[in-house]
This record gives C-alpha cells, structure tokens and sequence, in this order.
C-alpha cells in the first residue's frame, strides 16, 4: 500500500541522518537502517537516548523533556559537524514522535523526515488503562510500578537479538510516552519537511492505522506513506527490511548532477 501525493523534493546533496530508536529500546533495533546508510555516505549518528540501556528503574528517572532534549543536542551536534549538508531524521516508534518535534523545533534544520512506526496512540485497551492509571496513581509513584514486556514485537526471528531486552516499562514512562504523543500530535499540521511514513500491517504494539492518521493530518505536501505487509513494529529488523531500506535510500538521494554541456561547434 503506498499513496498517490506528489514525488518527494530530493534534497539538494547527500544528508546526514540522526537516527533515533523507540522507547525502552536502543540504536540496534536500526542496525540494518543505519549500516545501509552508511555504505550509501550519510554520516549517520544513533544515540542513545536518557534511560534506556539498562533495566525498567534506569528508564524511570527520565522522562519526554529529557529524550527531546537529548534528540535535539545530538541534532545540532550533527549540523556543526556536517556544516555544508542538510540533515534528516530518522525516527522509530517513540523516535518517530522525536523526529516530528525537532521538524517544528528545528523547521530551518530537519530537511527530511523518515518517520517508522510513529507512536502516536497505543491500542485502545492499553489507552484506557493508561488513562484510568493516570487518574488514581499520584506521578511520584507511577515512577516505581512497572509493567511487563511482554513481547519482542518482530517476526523475524533471525535478527530478534537486536531488539531490546528490557524486561518490563515503567508506568511513569509510558504516561511520559504518551505527553510526548500528544506534543506531536499538536505540531503535526505546522509540519513542512518532506516525509516518508512506514509502518507494518502486523504491528501488536502500535496499531498501522496511526501512520495513515499521521499521513493525513501532517502539515507536509510531500508525504508519502508506505505500508509493509510482512512486519511488525521493529520494521528494520523484520521481513520487509530491504524494501525499507531501498525506500529510505531513494528518498533521501539527491539528484543526478547535470550532464555537462558541450559547447557548439560552428
């Protein structure tokens, strides 16, 4: 499934690609995205974002306004770095929420976006209980009550080692999560950066109808969306992995330079 809105505005010449993982995850969970940019010459940077690489109690002592500020440092660090190249950002799950952010935070500087799995809502069950939780437990306690993992959501088997194996999220960062989903969701229709949105029909953590609603309500004339039939939610590491990844390579390609012209011979 793919849409019919215009062919993207290439960027001018090669990008440099901030790349951020989901929430309780890390920079493995794209290892394949960013070993492919690499080969084509985007320098790439993947950090690691504030709690995540240790277990649920490292993740709960941070919350959205320290990922964003994380995401934005290492951003700018990228542009003064890379002075004569454009920047993009590749975004997965809550990384996505984080791409669409520094795109309103930093409109002059993300030239494009690649948004994966965007995380705007979670299933409507988890949302309820997410609210009702939000409701009856005061913030300095949600903190310390986690909730389990349950699953590795990638039907690849083969490349499930490098997802993520944090046990179980803590509850104050799932509402964390969330206040960062909403944030998004209200920067969406001043959005102007080019965006190509991706997400597996056989996501079971963020439900595929998200990135059609991040399709329409997006500020950007140039969005396209990209449905992978075969996937999960950790799409660079499942089945359609090299359709992805073919996908990101040609929209963050810049054009052929011009054939140089002969002069006429009179």
């Amino acid at each position: 499934m793919t849409d019919e809105r215009p062919s993207f505005t290439a960027p001018p010449r090669l990008p440099a690609v901030l790349c951020l993982h989901g929430f309780s995850g890390g920079p493995g969970e794209l290892q394949p995205l960013t070993e492919r940019l690499r080969r084509a010459g985007h320098p790439v940077e993947t950090p690691l974002l504030p709690g995540h690489g240790g277990g649920p109690g490292q993740l709960a002592g941070v919350d959205e306004r320290d990922w964003l500020a994380a995401a934005e440092t290492a951003l700018l660090d990228l542009v003064r770095r890379h002075p004569r190249r454009p920047v993009a950002v590749a975004g997965f799950s809550m990384g996505g929420l984080l791409a669409l952010r520094l795109a309103r935070l930093q409109a002059r500087t993300v030239s494009h976006m690649v948004l994966m799995a965007t995380a705007l809502h979670l299933y409507p069950a988890e949302e309820l209980l997410l609210s009702a939780l939000a409701a009856t437990v005061p913030e300095r306690l949600a903190r310390g009550i986690r909730i389990p993992k349950l699953r590795v959501d990638v039907n690849d088997a083969e490349l499930r080692s490098l997802a993520s194996r944090c046990p179980g999220f803590p509850l104050g960062g799932l509402l964390a999560l969330r206040r960062l989903a909403r944030s998004a969701m209200a920067d969406l229709p001043a959005i102007t950066a080019p965006a190509l949105i991706v997400h597996g029909t056989e996501d079971r953590a963020v439900p595929w109808q998200q990135s059609l609603e991040l399709w329409q309500r997006i500020g950007s004339s140039e969005a396209r969306l990209l449905m992978l039939e075969r996937s999960a939610h950790l799409l660079a590491l499942d089945y359609d992995r090299e359709r992805l990844l073919a996908a990101v390579e040609a929209f963050l390609t810049p054009p052929p330079a011009p054939a140089p012209t002969q002069p006429k011979i009179r």
